[in-house]
């Protein structure tokens, strides 16, 4: 098995494992947990499996499979997974068929375009256009059409004069007027608009607006650089220097999926652009609707920087903020209630926040259950457009009582640092005191509030930990002398003790506790 085979036979071995840990028998619709990445620090080729852990469980059930792992040992292991594990080793080999060189670094061979003057070989590298001068667009294209592939190649760009831009054709076709034009897709580079897609001479627009300020802290100007690009049904993603910058879903009818590669330098401009390294994976056809189609249902924002916490810890909101809520049953009942939401709406107008729900009924910080596909909290986040989150989480946990702390502690930061790869503002709201239960034969819970205190002091430390905005729901609640119940059960709010919470918390994040009648 060559070293290339055996890397992403693994590669595939592993992540099979981990998506069918306790499941002897795999069946479609089942839902899967939302976890952490797979650990950095572990050796090359070890695998690791992490039984789910619920509140009050055993230890957890750790599994490592080195590579120096017999091929019988290892199907022994699958086995009883079914025919899918047979399925992902068997196919090893052609998942990691090695990327075709599109050039050999010493001809032309497999293209065309105007090689006398406009594009030439220069020290094993492709260069196209002149600092003395580009009349007009010119493009050295492939002979070959590719549909469903991954392309990869270095590109730097240098210009003294004009629109100093130049890009890379896919899905591409020469036109007959002017002959020098090409229509399709367009990976752009430079004059501010590396890391777009552009359609060029078809729709002639921008389909995707990079974030310039993400991409400036990506591309080196003037200096080598990798590009990708990965198309894939209706999919595309565009990177550089191996972050994502792109995507879209096409929809639109009629666009062409098969096209040639093609190299360009812009006209109305002194410049010249080199190309190098271009090679591409030819990907298989797949039913399966590609990622950015699943988390279209979140939204369409395209990759852009983290966003820094808040300043000095002190919450604030800029213009068009995107709030996302995350966290418990109460969270999805203050969703539908909207008591929250319309506090901070209405005190901050002006900013003209948006809102997300994301929590989920049976969350914690140690498990988010989801259907198959539903996507990483990143990507959800990214799709949504989140600038903002507010999370409430420990008031269940807290249940576990204090000697699970420590890891309650590392389980949050686990999430908050996934929610931090699209932004670092964040709210964390403390667990509240329960209420003693109604029901005669249901257990008393303020007997537990205990740890409920102790839940709550440990969110503020990570908030303080982490720049983040501390509300304290606990103190004020316990400290109220008289009142209406704010739970049905001693841990589910009511539609008043939604209000009541509202009104703390907006209080406390410098809202107005009460809607205007103004």
């Amino acid at each position: 098995m060559s070293e290339r085979t055996e890397e992403a036979y693994w590669g595939w071995v592993r992540r099979f494992l981990v998506f069918v840990r306790d499941r002897p028998q795999l069946t479609l619709g089942e839902s899967v947990q939302q976890r952490r990445p797979a650990r950095a620090d572990l050796p090359h080729g070890q695998l690791e499996i992490n039984r789910p852990r619920r509140a009050g469980s055993g230890n957890e059930a750790l599994l490592s499979l080195h590579r120096g792992a017999t091929l019988a040992a290892l199907m022994k292991l699958i086995k009883p997974l079914g025919l899918l594990a047979v399925l992902v080793c068997a196919t090893a080999e052609n998942l990691c068929a090695a990327p075709v060189a599109l050039f050999d670094g010493k001809s032309f061979a497999g293209w065309e375009g105007e090689t006398n003057k406009v594009w030439r070989l220069r020290e094993g590298v492709i260069v196209g256009g002149s600092l003395e001068g580009n009349p007009r667009n010119e493009f050295l294209a492939t002979r070959k059409s590719y549909k469903n592939f991954h392309l990869r190649f270095d590109y730097k760009l240098v210009g003294t004069q004009g629109f100093v831009n130049g890009g890379v054709q896919f899905r591409s076709k020469r036109i007959p007027q002017p002959p020098n034009e090409m229509s399709g897709f367009q990976a752009d580079i430079g004059a501010g608009f590396s890391g777009c897609l552009y359609d060029e001479s078809r729709r002639r627009k921008m389909l995707v607006q990079a974030d310039t300020n993400f991409v400036a802290r990506l591309e080196k100007v003037g200096d080598w650089n990798t590009y990708e690009v990965v198309a894939s049904g209706s999919q595309i993603l565009l990177f550089i220097n191996g972050q994502r910058t792109a995507i879209w879903v096409e929809r639109e009818p009629g666009i062409e999926d098969t096209g040639v590669i093609a190299l360009q330098i812009h006209g109305n401009c002194k410049a010249e652009i080199s190309f190098r390294n271009i090679s591409i994976d030819v990907l298989p056809d797949s039913a399966i609707p590609p990622e950015a189609e699943i988390l279209s249902r979140f939204g369409t924002a395209q990759p852009s920087a983290p966003v820094a916490p808040f300043a000095g810890g002190k919450f604030s909101l800029a213009t068009n903020e995107v709030i996302a809520f995350v966290g418990q049953e109460n969270l999805v009942r203050e969703s539908k209630a909207g008591e929250l939401e319309s506090l901070l709406a209405c005190s901050f107008a002006a900013q003209r926040p948006r809102f997300r729900s994301m929590a989920w009924e049976a969350d914690t910080v140690y498990e988010q259950w989801r259907d198959l596909n539903f996507g990483s909290w990143a990507r959800q986040m990214e799709a949504a457009g989140a600038t903002m989150v507010i999370a409430q989480f420990g008031q269940m946990e807290s249940l576990d009582g204090v000697a699970r702390l420590p890891e309650f502690t590392a389980a949050y930061h686990r999430l908050l640092d996934q929610f931090a790869a699209r932004t670092r503002k964040l709210v964390l709201i403390s667990p509240m005191p329960f209420e003693k239960p109604l029901a005669s034969h249901a257990p008393d819970l303020t007997k537990r509030n205990a740890d409920a205190a102790a839940y709550a002091d440990a969110v503020r430390d990570i908030a303080r930990q982490r720049g983040a905005v501390f509300v304290d729901l606990f103190a004020p609640i316990a400290l109220r002398k008289s009142g209406a119940r704010l739970t049905e059960d001693g841990i589910h709010l009511t539609a008043e003790g939604l209000r009541d919470i509202a009104a703390i918390a907006a209080q406390q994040l410098g809202a107005k506790p009460k809607l205007s009648t103004d």
